[in-house]
């Protein structure tokens, strides 16, 4: 499953650079009739349902002529929408100057404004301020929101 997931990422990455947009994030559930979701993002300007509907049908093209989904699938695309967990840096990068709380690894719950995402070589780190600014690693953190 993981080599097949590998593939079909490299697949709907290609096809969703090449329309001007970025991936979010892909699932594959199990199953009889297992469903795909692509989660992509417009850096420019809100993403429109002809967007969505355009990436699908290019994804799914280009899906069966690789051929590599041996049994029938839903294929889903999406925004990520507001409420979305907040999981890699590049989430982080997108959401700076929004309100967000962060759950850690340790359980501790942390909210406060986005103010910036800092790269390092050990992953890089998050500022957040409240009442004052803080520092945290991102390897701490176990999953962000932003806050509604």
């Amino acid at each position: 499953m993981h080599k097949l997931l590998s593939e079909i990422e490299k697949i709907v990455h290609a096809v969703v650079d090449r329309k001007g947009f970025e991936v979010v994030d892909i699932e594959m559930g199990a199953g009889k009739r297992p469903m795909l979701t692509v989660f992509v993002y417009d850096p420019k300007e809100p993403i429109t349902v002809k967007n969505l509907k355009d990436i699908s049908r290019a994804i799914s093209d280009e899906l069966d002529i690789a051929d590599i989904i041996a049994d029938k699938y839903y294929l889903v695309v999406s925004s990520p929408g507001l409420d979305r967990p907040l999981k890699s840096k590049r989430d982080f990068e997108r959401n700076i100057g929004e309100k967000v709380k962060i759950t850690f690894t340790d359980g501790k719950v942390k909210k406060g404004k986005l103010i910036s995402v800092i790269n390092s070589d050990d992953g890089g780190a998050v500022v957040v301020e409240d009442k004052e600014k803080m520092e945290f690693p991102i390897r701490t953190i176990k999953k962000g929101s932003i806050v509604i």
